[in-house]
């Protein structure tokens, strides 16, 4: 009676440790297809964000955009011959508001060497309150007239600040609200000092 009570006790220990070993094999294959499944849909969030969101290596097409006087223009990065910072908002952010001092600094010190120009799908009317309250010091352009430009370029999250070579390449994105670091870095990129 006691070989068969110390049988059964090793045979539980036995059934215990394999059932142990069990749910660790599966815990392990779990925790691997939660990694797998983890990367790709990072993957996924990278292609989407290729997709909606321009990025460097992008082409930046002509398109006519309204100047603040309400005359049409054509904004092409070829017809240039200097690279083109473009400086995309909309009057409703408050990041974008955030950025005017930044930006302004930017339009400031980069006279001559780059065309700057803002860029928002906003009302002529809603830029010059906006221009006066948010102390812009930038030529602004209006794209309100067809808001598939936005979409065609990929502009549709703000503040952007991008760097358009002449052939209209997209060589740098930023986004967000620009640190003074930043700037100094945007700065040193256009001036081709990296």
């Amino acid at each position: 009676m006691a070989y068969k009570l110390r049988h059964r006790q090793r045979l539980l220990r036995v059934a215990v440790s394999v059932v142990f070993i069990i749910l660790i094999v599966q815990n392990y294959l779990l925790v691997s297809r939660i990694e797998v499944q983890g990367q790709m849909i990072e993957e996924l969030n990278r292609t989407i964000d290729h997709l909606t969101q321009i990025a460097t290596g992008d082409t930046v097409r002509s398109f006519t955009a309204l100047t603040e006087d309400s005359a049409l223009v054509i904004v092409d990065p070829k017809i240039k011959d200097q690279k083109m910072l473009l400086l995309v908002f909309a009057t409703w952010c408050k990041a974008c508001k955030g950025n005017m001092h930044q930006w302004n600094l930017l339009a400031d010190s980069l006279i001559g060497y780059v065309n700057l120009v803002g860029l928002t799908s906003d009302s002529l009317f809603r830029i010059h309150q906006y221009k006066t309250e948010a102390q812009m010091r930038f030529e602004t352009y209006s794209v309100a007239h067809d808001f598939n430009i936005m979409k065609r370029h990929k502009l549709l999250s703000f503040p952007k600040t991008i760097l358009v070579d002449t052939t209209g390449i997209v060589l740098n994105v930023w986004t967000g609200t620009l640190s003074d670091p930043m700037r100094s870095h945007i700065q040193r990129v256009v001036l081709g000092m990296k």
